[in-house]
């Protein structure tokens, strides 16, 4: 199974079965990384049981692949040349690099679970106040999530008026291991206005957290950079 790896880009990782596609059965989405390997979602439509507290269906076995260490990982880390001719490892979540690991072995895994998706899950029908907004943030592991940490979706208010935001907050109702639910149902938007998902900014903590759930505890913040996701758009009729 060539098709498989421990890349941090876990999109490139996964076989061509797996689609990315909503509608689909065998969504790409709902594969992620864990320490015994690839797996699918408890309870997604490509396990055939609809059980969300069964044991995840391990798709191809690799050890350590979600990280074995609270300081290793490939998202983790990035090398540069050290005096005299060593090699300095520096956090790239811009985290401070007290702690960090002399050396990367390729069995020290994903490391920190990196966002790979991003998408609205409800839509917006028509111009108006009190509209809910839903979207959904993927990482290629699972997360846990404590507190109300918040992503803020663009408005650029295309529409008659200014001043329109859309500040969605971190809910459980429809979240799985390794993807996430945000919601309002305060939102005013007007005609024409286009909302923007990802492409720029990053999910705000909110004085929660949103961790590396094989680590366990809070040991590992996630990634929450959301710029290197292609933008995603709702245009309100």
């Amino acid at each position: 199974m060539s098709s498989w790896g421990t890349d941090p880009n876990s999109a490139d990782q996964k076989p061509n079965y797996l689609l990315d596609n909503e509608v689909t059965k065998y969504r790409r989405e709902d594969s992620y990384a864990t320490n015994q390997g690839w797996v699918m979602r408890a309870g997604s439509p490509a396990t055939g049981n609809g059980n969300i507290n069964a044991s995840p269906e391990i798709l191809v076995a690799i050890g350590g692949l979600a990280g074995l260490a609270a300081n290793a990982g490939f998202g983790l880390e990035q090398y540069s040349a050290g005096w005299p001719g060593g090699i300095i490892l520096d956090s790239t979540n811009g985290s401070a690099n007290a702690g960090d690991d002399l050396l990367l072995e390729a069995g020290d895994g994903l490391g920190t679970p990196n966002v790979t998706a991003a998408r609205f899950v409800t839509a917006i029908p028509a111009a108006g106040s009190s509209k809910t907004v839903t979207v959904e943030i993927t990482w290629d592991e699972a997360v846990t999530v404590a507190g109300t940490p918040q992503v803020t979706c663009v408005n650029g208010n295309e529409g008659t008026g200014t001043g329109r935001t859309c500040v969605l907050s971190y809910v459980a109702a429809g979240s799985s291991a390794n993807r996430k639910r945000f919601s309002a149902t305060n939102i005013t938007v007007a005609a024409d206005d286009v909302i923007t998902l990802a492409g720029a900014d990053q999910l705000a903590l909110n004085g929660g957290t949103i961790s590396d759930t094989e680590m366990g505890g809070t040991a590992v913040p996630v990634f929450l950079d959301l710029s290197d996701i292609t933008a995603v758009t709702q245009t309100i009729a």
